[in-house]
């Protein structure tokens, strides 16, 4: 999905931009200028394979809480934390870590953890007082420049606990930049909020990695550019400006285009001749306005990132066993369901006697029962139905837009089903009994724990009547 979002962006902004050349060029020159437009549109795509999606990577394993169980103890186990870092490193392709302030440790995916002592790691206790925003784009690793994207992390009483965060070396970066320079012959320059040029496909403007015992990285600032101050004082109070300004080598067609999501200013940089300079600078005037067009285009598309992180966070939540659904996305379920649906039913069906497989057999034997009576169940339901791993033992199958005798009939369905399945362990046939539950509303405001609630209580009915049975609240 990602590749197709960019995709449609980056036909959006050649169709802008060929209309843009379209009005401003109408001689010979016209077709030199519409080389430069074309080249403008890959860089959309560059920043989105580049920036944006290590961006989204990171808000989205902060958003699932993925690491909220390390923040939740004073100091976290290494060899799991470490484990699971590397694990995303292998599977996304970027660096990970985690940032730990009440053990003041960094976990990183590639085995590293050290102490955090304030004037050896300056980063953090640097960004620790920056809270203006939840996410920032800084460069760090001093011996091998990176960018990392640093995601604050607060507990439930909104105090500061650590930061999580993904990194990417510079040398990946320097390696799309000279293809897209090569191609198209332009420089462009990344700045922070703090004109600082953290990214540029000009090697000279790239921050260095340093020796110095203060770890401090070499940095070059925007101001320092010789077309800078022209180039501000032209364009005060505009937004997104697209101007001609004279640079070292002569005439740049200067753009700036905001990146939002990171706080940070893109600069695009053509070179022009003086041939080209008054066909250029009209086609700046229609080229920023087709550029301001597409940045509210981008604007939209930045709110489908709620895609990403849906669509991502379901990786997390399914039983690894069963591939059922587990709690975490039954309550997002449920809540989702609920506003479109007033009828709706929660079958809670607990296994009888699987302890007596379990002691007979052993654990693997009730795994497998357990493996097979999922599919069973979720062979009996409705395909808009939900089956969920509710607890070892336990499965709750959530029906909305239902009748409650449909719902009952269901739950017979599902009783008896499991009653005729078995399996073979060690050449012996292994069945079990299911006791059901059964919980249905018409109240928008019954809750999914209320409902469970019920449910519990028409189980425990359904087990003190001799179990193998439907109860119904």
């Amino acid at each position: 999905m990602n590749k197709r979002i960019s995709t449609l962006l980056v036909a959006v902004l050649f169709i802008i931009i060929c209309i843009a050349g379209y009005f401003a060029i109408k001689d010979l020159a016209g077709s030199q200028s519409q080389q430069q437009q074309q080249s403008v549109s890959p860089i959309f795509g560059l920043i989105e394979s580049e920036l944006v999606e290590p961006l989204h990577i990171a808000k989205t394993l902060d958003k699932i809480g993925v690491y909220k169980e390390y923040f939740n103890v004073e100091e976290p186990e290494e060899a799991p934390l470490v484990a699971q870092l590397k694990e995303y490193n292998e599977l996304f392709e970027l660096e990970f870590y985690v940032a730990h302030e009440k053990s003041r440790k960094q976990y990183n995916s590639d085995g590293r953890v050290f102490d955090l002592i304030e004037g050896q790691v300056i980063w953090y206790f640097a960004l620790k007082e920056e809270n203006e925003s939840e996410i920032q784009a800084v460069l760090g690793k001093r011996e091998d420049v990176h960018l990392y994207i640093d995601v604050r992390q607060y507990d439930e009483d909104g105090n500061f606990i650590g930061f999580v965060g993904v990194g990417k070396s510079l040398n990946d970066f320097i390696k799309s930049f000279e293809q897209y320079k090569s191609q198209y012959g332009h420089e462009f320059i990344f700045v922070n909020n703090r004109d600082e040029i953290v990214l540029s496909s000009r090697s000279d403007l790239l921050p260095t990695n340093s020796e110095r015992s203060d770890g401090t990285i070499g940095i070059k600032d925007i101001s320092d550019l010789s077309w800078y101050e022209e180039f501000t004082s032209k364009t005060q109070n505009k937004i997104e400006p697209s101007i001609v300004v004279a640079g070292e080598d002569g005439d740049l067609l200067v753009s700036e285009l905001s990146i939002e999501s990171l706080n940070w200013s893109l600069y695009l940089l053509t070179p022009l001749s003086a041939r080209q300079q008054e066909v250029n600078q009209l086609f700046a005037v229609y080229a920023g306005i087709g550029m301001l067009s597409l940045f509210f285009l981008y604007k939209i598309v930045y709110s489908l990132v709620s895609f990403y992180i849906n669509k991502m966070s379901r990786k997390f939540n399914y039983d690894p066993l069963t591939n059922l659904s587990n709690r975490q996305y039954a309550s997002l379920y449920f809540t989702r369901s609920r506003r479109e649906n007033r009828q709706t039913a929660i079958l809670l069906l607990d296994l009888d006697h699987l302890k007596k497989v379990n002691d007979t057999h052993g654990h693997h034997a009730g795994d497998e029962i357990i493996k097979s009576l999922a599919q069973c169940i979720s062979e009996n339901v409705r395909p808009q139905d939900l089956v969920v791993r509710w607890a070892g033992q336990q499965f709750v199958i959530i029906m909305t837009g239902i009748e409650k005798e449909e719902a009952e009939n269901t739950a017979e369905d599902c009783r008896a089903a499991i009653q005729a399945h078995s399996i073979t362990v060690d050449s012996s046939f292994v069945s079990v009994t299911a006791s059901v539950g059964v919980s249905y509303s018409r109240d928008l405001g019954d809750s999914l724990d209320l409902m469970m609630e019920w449910s519990t209580q028409a189980l425990e009915r359904a087990k003190a009547a001799g179990k193998n049975i439907v109860a119904s609240k």
